[in-house]
């Protein structure tokens, strides 16, 4: 990649690890290696060659339109990837607003029970038992994003 390719999308790759992470408990890429310099050239390779794993594979719960998302930003080419952090915020304020209508035609009520804590969702050995908070992980993925776009606005000033 030459340095005229690196640009805001080259974070949003950043974002889309990030994002993996969250969702499914584990980075896209593992080392085999337990040493650090080993590591470091494996982990390298892995993200410049290897496809990354879909989040569903992890997560069977989360929803397609995330997943997919998950998988565009981390395209190993920066023209597959979402053209700004502008894009992602609408595509994460369409996937809130998708996982906030009800499905079978309700009105949905406040006499709901609480949901379960986080911790007892994640307690499960099986990555795919874990549930997704769809509403708490669209609020968390949009305030990143904000924090890289007001980081990028700064860096810029100065």
């Amino acid at each position: 990649m030459a340095k005229a390719d690196i640009d805001g999308r080259t974070d949003l790759y950043a974002l889309g690890c990030l994002l993996f992470e969250m969702l499914a408990g584990r980075p896209p890429f593992l080392s085999s290696s337990p040493n650090s310099a080993t590591n470091f050239m494996e982990m390298m390779g892995k993200h410049v060659k290897e496809k990354p794993p879909l989040v569903t594979d992890f997560v069977a719960a989360c929803p397609q339109a995330l997943a997919d998302l998950v998988d565009k930003l981390l395209s190993k080419h920066t023209t597959d990837r979402p053209e700004s952090a502008t894009v992602v915020i609408a595509s994460l304020q369409s996937i809130l607003k998708e996982s906030q209508a009800p499905t079978d035609g309700t009105v949905p009520t406040t006499d709901q029970p609480a949901p379960e804590s986080l911790t007892s969702r994640l307690k499960g050995n099986d990555p795919l038992e874990r549930k997704v908070n769809k509403r708490a992980l669209a609020v968390v993925c949009a305030i990143v994003v904000i924090g890289i776009i007001v980081a990028i606005m700064r860096s810029r000033q100065t």
